[in-house]
């Protein structure tokens, strides 16, 4: 193979590369969510909307947490 020619698949295969990465969230914990209700909303629609194949994601799981710690109030928030 010619020179020029294995520099351009070379380049093609690395452009290429480029268009193929998972594009992955930043991963939020439940604290957060807590913080943060707007965006707990909109995950928990998005997770909701697609459980198949975001169910068992970290930010699905952690909404989950969120969202049930909210309904449910924390220990240091009940009256003993």
């Amino acid at each position: 193979m010619k020179k020029s020619n294995l520099i351009l698949v070379l380049g093609i295969s690395i452009f290429l590369s480029g268009c193929f990465e998972e594009k992955t969230e930043e991963v939020h914990t439940v604290d957060w969510f807590m913080k943060n209700p707007t965006v707990l909303d909109e995950t928990m629609k998005k997770c909701n909307n697609n459980p198949g194949e975001l169910a068992e994601t970290p930010n699905c799981k952690n909404a989950q947490k969120a969202q049930r710690e909210i309904e449910i109030g924390s220990p240091s928030d009940m009256n003993w």
